[in-house]
């Protein structure tokens, strides 16, 4: 999906007064979900930069990092971390990045929510630079429901 209809599709996801309060909630598109905790979900991207990218979503609205007390900070951050290691073996990227995101406006792309996002690279070279990877200029990686659920089920099977 080229980066206009990705921000398009997105544009519809802004229409809930918080899409990643949305995500957060398991219940929501649940054969997208690794797993969840009491404070936080690892769920697949289904807008994600390359294949495999995962969100690790905080559940409870909050929009900064450093506003969290935190047992929610370090739950966010060890979704990520769990994800990052279910990537790594499911999928055996080159390496996986982690940036924690979250802007406390809207900004294209991205929602006022603190999410992480766990995105392996699978190229190396300028494929890889973090401009390329975190704009989208290169568009999104899609999947039909059959393909989530099974991408899914190899990164939970990882995870055990």
């Amino acid at each position: 999906m080229s980066r206009d209809e990705a921000l398009a599709s997105l544009a519809s996801l802004a229409q809930h007064p918080c899409a990643m309060c949305m995500l957060a909630d398991p219940a929501h598109a649940p054969d997208d979900v690794l797993f969840a905790t009491e404070h936080a979900v690892a769920r697949l991207d289904r807008y994600g930069a390359t294949h495999g990218h995962v969100m690790a979503v905080l559940r409870g609205h909050e929009t900064r990092l450093e506003a969290l007390p935190w047992d929610r900070y370090e739950a966010l951050h060890r979704a990520a971390w769990a994800a990052s290691r279910a990537v790594s073996t499911a999928l055996a990227p080159l390496r996986v990045w982690v940036a924690a995101l979250g802007a406390p406006e809207a900004v294209a792309q991205s929602f006022p929510h603190c999410h992480v996002h766990v995105i392996p690279l699978h190229e190396g070279g300028d494929a890889a630079r973090p401009a390329r990877v975190l704009s989208s200029s290169s568009g999104v990686v899609m999947y039909d429901d059959d393909e989530a659920r099974a991408l899914v089920q190899r990164l939970r099977d990882a995870l055990a």
